[in-house]
């Protein structure tokens, strides 16, 4: 269901994304990414941006009964990825190539996708500890009937 959430979202963060690092897009008298920041910055946010919506549409297409860790390694992706945006987002306005404003904005947009995705991923890890549980509980049992078996 978080998915559903997330989803939208990281679109919506892709885009601004792409939209903000466009070199061609500069509005004269407004800060924007210098040419030679465009293979650094730029490309480091969208591949950032992008590998956060393709985690994040991962996750959701896991099966989590039988691929909880695969999900949850997607999530934790996500969520690292999304701090590696903030931390870029905030270099960006402290070198002067955004302003405040668009730094708020992109802040927002990427804690817009960072929020549902930890609830996600904490519900998501509860359910797998259960599971694993479960796992372990019948992997004994199964054990303990082989040991009855040969004795």
């Amino acid at each position: 269901m978080a998915g559903y959430q997330a989803i939208p979202k990281a679109k919506d963060l892709l885009d601004y994304t792409m939209q903000r690092t466009q070199t061609k897009a500069k509005e004269p008298g407004k800060p924007h990414f210098p040419k030679s920041q465009t293979f650094y910055y730029c490309k480091a946010l969208r591949e950032a941006a992008l590998a956060i919506l393709e985690q994040v549409q991962a996750a959701n297409d896991y099966y989590f009964e039988t691929q909880f860790d695969d999900r949850l390694r997607a999530l934790d992706t996500v969520m690292q990825k999304c701090e590696l945006m903030l931390h870029l987002v905030d270099l960006s306005f402290k070198r002067g190539y955004i302003t405040a404003a668009q730094c708020h904005y992109w802040a927002e947009q990427v804690t817009g996708v960072k929020r549902p995705v930890f609830a996600w991923r904490k519900s998501d890890g509860n359910r797998a500890a259960v599971l694993r549980d479960e796992q372990r509980a019948a992997e004994i049992a199964r054990i303990a009937e082989i040991i009855k078996r040969i004795t």
